[in-house]
This record gives structure tokens, sequence and C-alpha cells, in this order.
């Protein structure tokens, strides 16, 4: 006979005279009440990530046993890091194969500037030229799109008064970056400089930031497909051939000429250069940390990489490239358009026929070599992250090379700008190198932050903290601003907003629907389904929300992003 006393609780032990939870022999219901906390499976990972979790623990036990706050974060694990959030929010942790492959890019620069690009013996570019050239800033440029995204809320993008706050950060870091590199044009050196680029890309992108991965990456192909052909029709209607690194005096004397090399006949020109901006937006809005995220960034990385080359190569040896390029420049010889195709030209070459457009030189600004560049960005960065997770040195060192890059840029430049590094290059490239490694390992071992980047990251702060709430009431007084437009505009679609109508969780931000309810809220709810019952939504839910929203609205939506939270009534 089933038994229907009321026994203690039966405790998930092997002793003798208890009953161990789920072995309970035939007939016997288990008895009522509360039951022990169980451990969740891991299955065969069990025993590698609770030696993570223990190292981690470990390594940060000073840290966690400390009260809370702005200097004394909280400890939270992941599956692939552990994050340090203080007591308002903020993620202070970093991914280590971000700045693993910002690392990266940084010596790649190192190596274009200062090694060598063409084999004195054979007359065909060298490995560093092949390696690099293109590719490095190209990474810089995609990883500067992760940056954007991440300071915007990463995969859950910022919202309302506090997407303003980023979007005034961003503008002051954009104009930060320009002036910064208009200024240090004023030294003479031989390399291009890419930070006030990266300036006006900044500025350029923030209307985008609330953009989701999918319609970033269509922005990336807009700027890769119709770039190239705006940089074509400039340098056809243009007769200016400005510097590729204006300086400040320039960009006051000739503010015409600044704008067409930012925007079009520059080294890293905008109207192609934004694509990799857009790749690393779309990148940063994804979940980073899974596996599965990484394994596709490289899948498809390698792919647009290698279907790009394949494909300009056959456009320019097969299908009769080459011989249209060379009846256009007729005056030209073959080892000279080789030259080109290899090292890339000036303005006046590339525009006498349509056809330059299918070669894959770096920095020729066409659709196959961006493609080829940010192929290659987007699978390196698949493959630090997967390798982020490795405690490895030289992983180690590039991280913290990644970590201040713009003040290992700028003593690069300046390097640059006192040593002649053409008369020893291997000797000066190992030099800097090996100054940067040393310095990024002694500075982060003591501050958090690169010099520069601190005074960046607090000028951008007390900016923002000063500007939105004037913003914000600037706004309002043609209208409601920030969360209150939010409501409103989800109002006129139909959409009830309730007091906690924005809070972002689970799938609900994507049409503005409350957060869910708490767990304990649902009491009557079962986990395990059960087919022969009728399903409906739930009460609870369908109580939290506004009067506003009817009854069919209440449950369609329900039912479409409840993720399987239902009752039985």
């Amino acid at each position: 006979m089933p038994s229907n006393s009321f026994d203690p609780i039966p405790l998930r032990s092997t002793t003798e005279g208890q009953v161990p939870e789920g072995h309970l022999p035939p007939g016997t219901r288990p008895s009522p009440g509360r039951r022990p906390s169980r451990e969740a499976w891991l299955g065969k990972r069990k025993q590698a990530v609770e030696a993570r979790d223990d190292a981690a623990v470990e390594e940060t036990s000073q840290s966690t046993s400390m009260p809370s706050g702005p200097d004394h974060p909280v400890i939270r694990h992941f599956r692939h890091r552990v994050e340090r959030f203080t007591n308002d929010g903020r993620a202070t942790g970093r991914l280590t194969g971000i700045d693993a492959a910002r690392g990266l890019a940084m010596v790649g620069m190192v190596a274009i500037h200062t090694l060598p690009e063409l084999n004195e013996k054979t007359g065909r570019p060298t490995m560093n030229w092949n390696l690099f050239s293109g590719h490095a800033s190209a990474l810089f440029a995609v990883l500067a799109g992760v940056t954007i995204s991440l300071l915007s809320g990463g995969n859950n993008p910022h919202t309302g008064d506090r997407m303003q706050q980023t979007r005034i950060m961003l503008g002051t870091r954009a104009l930060v970056l320009l002036l910064f590199g208009l200024t240090l044009n004023f030294m003479d050196f031989s390399a291009h400089n890419i930070l006030l680029y990266y300036g006006l890309y900044f500025l350029l992108v923030i209307p985008f930031t609330t953009m989701t991965s999918g319609q970033l990456f269509v922005m990336g192909g807009f700027c890769a497909i119709f770039g190239p052909l705006a940089i074509q029709a400039t340098r056809l209607v243009t007769v200016i051939d400005p510097s590729p690194n204006p300086s400040l005096e320039q960009a006051v004397s000739d503010p015409i000429g600044t704008v067409l090399a930012l925007f079009a006949l520059g080294t890293y020109p905008a109207f192609t250069w934004l694509t990799f901006i857009f790749i690393g937006m779309g990148i940063g809005r994804l979940q980073l940390t899974r596996e599965k995220t990484q394994t596709k960034l490289v899948f498809y990385g390698l792919t647009i990489a290698l279907t790009s080359s394949i494909a300009s190569q056959m456009l320019l040896y097969q299908f009769g490239g080459l011989e249209a390029i060379q009846r256009a420049n007729a005056s030209m010889s073959g080892d000279n358009i080789q030259s080109i195709i290899d090292f890339g030209g000036g303005n006046d070459q590339l525009e006498t026929t349509m056809w330059w457009l299918v070669i894959p030189t770096p920095h020729s600004n066409t659709t196959f070599s961006v493609l080829i560049s940010g192929g290659i960005a987007i699978a390196l960065i698949g493959v630090f992250l997967m390798l982020g997770k490795q405690k490895v040195v030289p992983l180690a060192l590039l991280a913290d090379i990644g970590s201040m890059t713009l003040t290992l840029f700028t003593l690069h430049l300046t390097f640059l700008s006192i040593v002649d590094v053409d008369a020893k290059p291997a000797l000066w490239f190992i030099t800097q190198i090996g100054v940067a490694i040393s310095i990024a390992a002694i500075w982060k071992r003591i501050w958090k932050r690169g010099p520069l980047e601190y005074i960046v990251t607090t000028v951008c702060g007390n900016t923002a903290r000063i500007l939105q709430p004037k913003v914000a009431s600037l706004l309002r007084r043609g209208g409601a601003s920030g969360d209150e437009a939010q409501r409103e505009g989800l109002r006129r679609r139909g959409i009830g907003v309730g007091p906690g109508g924005l809070r972002r969780t689970d799938s609900f931000h994507r049409i503005g629907l409350p957060a869910r309810p708490p767990r304990r809220e649902h009491h009557h709810a079962v986990q395990t389904r059960q087919e022969h019952q009728p399903r409906k939504p739930c009460p609870t839910f369908r109580a939290a929300r506004p009067h506003d929203a009817s009854q069919e609205e209440v449950k369609d939506e329900h039912m479409r992003y409840s993720d399987g939270w239902f009752c039985h009534t």
C-alpha cells in the first residue's frame, strides 16, 4: 500500500536508514515538502568547468574577500571567462581574445611600417607584405567596430537615456581621436596614421548604434559594394590629390582636400572602410563567449576571404580583366601593371578603366580587397576568442599589447619620426616589439588602462555626464525623450508598456514587453509538459500586463515569447 504519512524529506545520501531520492520502491510516493537542491548536470565537461572555476576563484580570492564597490568588484562566473562587475553594473572585465587580436594587429602595423615590402632578389612582395599589408589595419578597424558595440551594450544594446549617454561618449571619443590624429601628423614619419580616420568612423556610425547584428552586416555589405564605386567616381570628377596624412594646419588651410582624403582619396577612406566598422559592430552584437559563435566566425570569415580571392583571380586572369587593363593603359609595361596589382597604384592610374575594381591588392579599396581583408579579420577574431580560454604566455603578451594600443601606436609613430628604420629594419622591428611587450606587461601589472586610454576614457565619461542631462532636456522641449519616447512609440504600435516595460530580459525586449515574472511567482507552473492537458497563457503573466493591452494581444505575444512557460488549469 502506498504510504500517505508525512515522512521527513529523504536526503540525497546512501547511509543506512535513509531512502535515496529517486530510488523509491515501486508504488511508493515521495513525501511532500521541499527537496534538497540539485547540482546542474554538466556532462563530460564538468571536471574541466569546475577546475577552471576553482582556478578563477583562487586567482581572485583577494578581491572576493574585500567589500564590494568601485575598487573591489563583485566576481561573477561565466562559462568561458570571469567578469568583474561594480555595484552600478559596469563590467570591468575584458575579453582576452579581443585584446589578443588587437595586439596582433598592432604587431602587424609595426611590421608593415618597419620591414621592407619588396624582395630585392625576386622583385616580388615579401612575406611580411603578404601577411600584414592591408590585413593588419583591417583587423584594427573591425576590432574598433567591436569596441563600439561593446560600449553601447554588446548583445543587449542600451536604450533610452543610457543610449543617449553612450552616443555622447562615442561622439566625444571621435572628436578626440580626430584632433589627436591631426596633431600627430605634425611629426615627420613615413607611415600612414589611421587615428584621424578612426575618429571619423566613430562619428559616422553613431546613428547606427541601435541596429541589430543582421542589419549591421547588411550595411557592411552595402559599403563593400558601393564604396569602391563612390571612390572611383570621386577620382574621375576631382583633380585634387590631397595628402594621405593631413595635419591640423592642412585641415584648416585646405578643408576640402582634407575631407576628400578622409572620405575617398586617403589611405583608409571612409567610403570603403566603414565596411570593417559595420562588420565589427555586427560581431560585437553576438554572443562572443559561445563556442558556436566563435566557430561560425572562423568558418564564415575563411569562406568570405577564399571566395573573394578566387573570384578576383578568375575575373582578372580568366575573364579578360588583365587584358582590358593592358589595353586601357597601353603606355604602361606589363611589369608596371603587375606591380600595381601587387602593391597598388595612384589615383591617376586606377581611374583609366573600371577593371581596376577587380584587383585584390591591399589598400586598393576595391570590393574584393575589402572582402578578403574583412574575411581574414573575422576568422582571426574567432580564432583568438577560442584561444582566449587558454592560459598561454604569447597570448597573454598580445592581450597586454592590445589593451593599450593607442599609447603604443603613438609611441610607434614617434619612434618612426626620430629613427631611420630603413638602415636596419629587422633590428628596429625587434626593438619596437620588445619595448612594447615590456611597457605593456609592466604597466598592466600596476594600472588597468594605458595612460592615453585613461585620458580618453575620463574625458568621454565626464563629457557624457555633463551633456546628457542637457541633451535630454532639449529633446523634452520638443517632445518625449529617452525612455518616455520609447514608451510612446510602443503605445502607438498597440503594445502597452507598464512601469517595468523597458526592462530588457530574454526576448521580451524585441517588442517592449515587460520582463518575465520571477520564478517564485510561478508556484503553479509545471516544467514537464503534459500533452493531454490543455495549455493556456499563464494568468500571472496576464495579470502583470497593463490594462491598455487587449486579451488577444497578450495571448499572442506570450505564446510567441514565453519560451515554454505555460500553466495548466
